[in-house]
């Protein structure tokens, strides 16, 4: 008789589950005689633990019956509970494999690397821990290492933080800080914390996972406790008007310390501690583990009192240990508290900054200060400009460079090997043997060199350089070209023909103007231009220092056949000679008859 679907998968499924419980059963049973002799050992502590993992197991399988689907595996990553990943057996996937929370047993205490450290005895056999983590406290900027070393490994290894899973590799990715040091020969997983800081503040697990029947295992919870230096105090008012015999009251301000800091206040006419009128109060910041302490004192003021201070002083754990704090152009670097410090990515811009080292304890404060020194090649501050002058004007050429070292520079002629002058200042007096290029060259020790060229220009009347022969032709748009050296430049240029200024009212004229340099170039447009638009025109350039005047004519090209036409003929006569050709040797070269051919 066949059974229904349902009820043959129903049947598979009891029998995959009744494998799956027979073998933990006899897993269970084998790992229970084999550890009793060091459960007697250690006061039948491992016993217990391993009875009551089998009873949870037993439960375990019961629950996976009602509710788990074939495949459902989380998959092992960043935030994944070492207990959360399942062993595979038989086919059927498990929620989660047997673990142990390692217990105490026979242990030895040790300094470890950064704490004190826990190792054990026993377990041989199965994956088990030497040596597991234990508290530990911290100051901010100080290097935290908690020890995990594992005996016989066969599972992934990871460590959590308040239940959050760090990963299984080495170089624990998106944690910068963090790394799993030691090696795996010596089965040594320590985390290493470097440079601490407050977020790191929680509790800390070492996890192995089961595999191929060996269960997973747990060390016992660390908790990290990071302490945090308080800010200076501050004490107002800062200076203190009071009547001699008047009660007056101060306040004491000190913010982020963890533990809360104590205060003290001292009399320094006396040079003692004040023990009696002040209070103090503590008031949560935002993250909820640092807190300001605000303290007040009221005190009756005496006359030795006058000119004398107050002093409030502020200690917690955390000022024990030297803090250091670096400052960049007195601008505090946040989390930077190691001894030393790097600079990424050196620049011109970080020449002349400040960099300042501050190291405290409760004892007091040291700080000092460093200029950074940075070389770098030379550059322009500002562009070389050229420089107009008079003739016999005195004027001065720049050359403005900015390097480190300071640059030696020195002052040429365009083309010419003789050094003129050195500095960043040439001075010339202007005239016509002096006018020209001149070129500066900037060089630094270590570096390429820096060049700049500038011209030299003598003021004077404009000059129009521009061919006294146009041609143009008739019906086209026609171009005169009126071209000026003018220094500086021209304030007018007007157009005139047969006596008369140009109408640039009329449509059919119009100029276009192209500032060149020292130069002008000015063009008068005529359009369609007829028989009276050829003759002679002026053109008069003005500037500042005088007027030029030249005149232009505009002769009609006339006999001359265009360029493309004669290509055209060309071309027609060069055709018609290979055709005529063609058909001569063709005629000529025809068989003679030698009968009828039918095609």
């Amino acid at each position: 008789m066949k059974l229904p679907c349902v009820v043959q998968w129903m049947v598979h499924v009891e029998c995959c589950l009744l494998k799956v419980m027979f073998t933990w059963w006899i897993s269970w049973l084998w790992a229970w005689l084999l550890l009793w002799p060091t459960g007697a050992c250690v006061g039948g502590s491992v016993e217990s633990e391993w009875a009551a993992a089998m009873k949870h197991e037993q439960g375990r399988v019961l629950e996976i019956t009602q509710g788990l689907e074939i495949g459902q595996v989380p998959e092992i990553g960043q935030g994944l509970d070492i207990g959360q990943i399942p062993e595979i057996g038989r086919g059927l996937q498990l929620g989660r494999g047997p673990q142990i929370i390692v217990p105490m047993g026979e242990e030895r205490v040790g300094p470890g690397m950064g704490g004190s450290a826990v190792q054990l005895l026993g377990l041989e056999g199965s994956q088990h821990f030497a040596t597991q983590p234990t508290p530990q406290t911290a100051v901010v900027g100080s290097t935290v290492v908690f020890p995990c070393r594992v005996i016989n490994k066969v599972g992934h290894l990871q460590w959590t933080k308040d239940g959050f899973g760090l990963g299984t590799e080495r170089d624990l990715f998106g944690f910068s800080r963090y790394a799993m040091i030691g090696s795996d020969d010596e089965g040594d997983f320590s985390l290493r914390i470097q440079p601490v800081l407050l977020e790191d503040d929680g509790l800390y697990q070492c996890q192995v996972s089961a595999s191929d029947g060996v269960p997973g295992i747990r060390s016992q919870g660390a908790r990290l406790t990071v302490y945090v230096p308080p800010d200076p105090p501050k004490v107002t008012p800062p200076t203190l008007t009071a009547t001699a015999g008047v009660p007056t009251t101060v306040r004491c301000e000190s913010s982020g310390g963890r533990p809360a800091p104590e205060v003290q206040w001292v009399d320094e006419s006396r040079r003692e501690s004040i023990s009696t009128g002040w209070t103090s109060q503590q008031h949560p910041l935002e993250d909820g583990k640092r807190v300001l302490v605000v303290s007040s004192l009221t005190f009756t003021p005496r006359r030795s009192h006058h000119n004398s201070s107050l002093t409030c002083l502020t200690s917690n754990q955390a000022l024990s240990h030297p803090l250091t704090r670096w400052y960049h152009n007195d601008q505090l670097l946040a989390n930077v508290t190691t001894s030393v410090h790097t600079l990424y990515k050196i620049s011109r811009k970080l020449h002349q900054h400040s960099v300042s080292c501050e190291v405290s304890n409760k004892v007091g404060t040291s700080k000092k200060t460093q200029m950074l020194q940075v070389l770098y090649r030379p550059v322009f501050r500002i562009l070389p400009r050229d420089v107009m002058a008079e003739t016999g004007t005195e004027v001065t050429l720049r050359c403005d460079v900015d390097s480190n070292p300071p640059s030696s520079i020195t002052w040429l002629r365009h083309g010419s090997d003789k050094i003129l002058g050195s500095g960043s200042e040439l001075r010339v007096v202007v005239e016509s043997a002096t006018a020209g290029v001149y070129v500066c060259v900037a060089a630094v020790r270590g570096f390429p060199q820096l060049e700049g060229r500038l011209r030299l220009l003598v003021k004077g009347p404009p000059t129009i350089v521009s061919a006294g022969e146009q041609r143009g032709r008739m019906g086209d748009t026609v171009n005169l070209e009126c071209n000026t050296v003018s220094i500086p430049s021209p304030i007018r240029v007007t157009w005139t023909y047969n006596g008369k200024e140009i109408d640039l009212s009329d449509p059919r004229y119009a100029v276009v103007e192209d500032r060149q340099g020292e130069g002008l170039r000015n063009v008068l447009v005529i359009r369609d231009a007829v028989s009276h638009d050829f003759g002679a025109y002026n053109c008069s350039v003005v500037n500042e220092y005088g007027v030029a005047r030249k005149q232009i004519r505009l002769n009609e090209e006339t006999g001359r056949v265009p360029v493309v036409l004669v290509a055209g003929g060309v071309t027609v006569l060069l055709v018609m000679a290979v055709g005529l050709s063609s058909l001569f040797f063709c005629n000529k070269r025809q068989p003679e008859g030698k009968g009828d051919i039918e095609v």
